[in-house]
């Protein structure tokens, strides 16, 4: 929590903190107004290759939209969302439900409810956020490897953590969240 508040201290660009259960994905989200400035720019505004990992624009900062869309490279050795390649592995995406997101107002509990693999131009899964939920909901089932938990309903609150896949160019994997419970946030000694 106090690196998240120092960061945003340091670049009012960062708006949020992921984390993955049992993955190394545990990164602050920027967002800025071109979604593209974050593929090669660290949270310190420094060139990176890996970038950062970043809300697509659209998206408000305050995570009050439906559906979110978060972004990040698929690196090797594990970095950024190249952890998300583990819930390829039906055994680790039904063992591993959790994940979770920090505002600096709030704590968001997230579910795991789908991998997805998808091209980066399906339109239902990289719009958000979404005027579709009914249509998107039935394109997350269209787009499963993998899915659990009760259905998807159109008044649940998404987040779909997207990265390139090892495969095709325009091959995307997408692990698919939803709200689960939104706490306050963790005071120092909880």
């Amino acid at each position: 929590a106090e690196m998240f508040a120092e960061l945003r201290r340091i670049n009012p660009d960062v708006v949020a903190w992921v984390e993955v259960d049992n993955t190394n994905i545990s990164y602050p989200v920027c967002r800025s107004e071109e979604d593209f400035t974050y593929l090669d720019t660290d949270v310190y505004g420094e060139y990176s290759v890996s970038g950062s990992i970043f809300m697509t624009h659209a998206n408000k900062a305050d995570f009050s939209d439906n559906y979110l869309v978060l972004l990040g490279h698929h690196m090797q050795a594990d970095a950024m969302f190249g952890p998300l390649d583990k819930f390829l592995d039906e055994a680790f995406f039904n063992e591993n439900v959790t994940a979770r997101i920090y505002l600096p107002d709030r704590i968001l509990e997230l579910e795991t409810v789908a991998m997805c693999e998808a091209d980066a131009y399906d339109y239902l899964l990289f719009s958000a956020p979404s005027y579709n939920m009914k249509g998107l909901i039935k394109q997350i089932s269209k787009k499963a490897l993998f899915e659990r938990g009760a259905a998807l309903k159109k008044k649940e609150q998404l987040i779909a953590l997207a990265t390139c896949s090892s495969g095709g160019t325009n091959e995307r994997h997408i692990l698919m969240c939803r709200v689960i419970e939104e706490k306050a946030p963790a005071t120092v000694g909880d």
